[in-house]
C-alpha cells in the first residue's frame, strides 16, 4: 500500500465504541476537523510566541535591578519593581553554603530555617544553586560555614553570585 492509498482515519467517527468513550472530552471529532495543509499561523505558534514575548518583557523589566544589584533597602526596590525571592531565598535559605532546603542537620537548622517554598520551587532553587557553584567556580563552603549566616549574605562573593 503506498502513501497516496492511505487515508486520514478518525476513529470518533468510525467506531461506535471510541465515539462513545469521547463524549468525556467534548464528543466525537467536529466535520471541520482535519489535518492542516500547512498554510498561515497555528493557534500553537502564536501561543508560543505570546509566552516568549512576555518572557522577554519579564527579563527587560527586571534590567535596572539586575544592574544595581537587586537592591533589598531603599526606594530602587519598590520604584523599579526590584522585589524578588531568588536573592533572598539564595542567602536566606542556605543555598549560599548548598544547604538542603529539608535538612534534620542541627546545625543547619540552627543557622537557616526550613524552606517555605513549595517542593518544586525549593528543588528547582536548590538545583540553580548548584549550577551557580559550579560556574562560579565553586566556593569555599567551609569558610563560609564558619562566618554568621547574615555575614555570608553580605560578601562579595554571594552578592555576585545572587545576581
Amino acid at each position: 500500500m503506498s502513501a497516496t492509498d492511505m487515508t486520514h482515519v478518525h476513529p470518533t467517527r468510525e467506531d461506535r465504541v471510541v465515539a462513545t468513550l469521547s463524549e468525556v472530552v467534548g464528543g466525537p471529532v467536529g466535520e471541520h476537523a482535519g489535518r492542516r495543509a500547512g498554510r498561515g499561523v497555528s493557534v500553537l505558534g502564536v501561543l508560543l510566541a505570546m509566552t516568549a514575548m512576555t518572557f522577554a518583557l519579564g527579563l527587560v523589566s527586571k534590567t535596572a535591578c539586575a544592574q544595581d544589584g537587586w537592591p533589598t533597602t531603599g526606594g530602587t526596590r519598590f520604584t523599579h519593581a526590584c522585589v524578588s525571592d531568588v536573592p533572598d531565598v539564595y542567602s536566606g535559605d542556605g543555598l549560599d553554603e548548598l544547604a538542603w532546603p529539608w535538612s534534620s542537620d542541627a546545625e543547619t537548622r540552627l543557622r537557616y530555617p526550613v524552606t517555605e517554598e513549595p517542593a518544586a520551587v525549593a528543588l528547582w532553587s536548590y538545583a540553580a544553586a548548584r549550577a551557580t557553584h559550579l560556574l562560579s567556580a565553586t566556593p569555599d563552603l567551609s569558610g563560609r560555614r564558619t562566618l554568621a549566616a547574615e555575614t555570608v549574605a553580605a560578601t562579595d562573593t554571594v552578592d555576585d553570585e545572587r545576581r
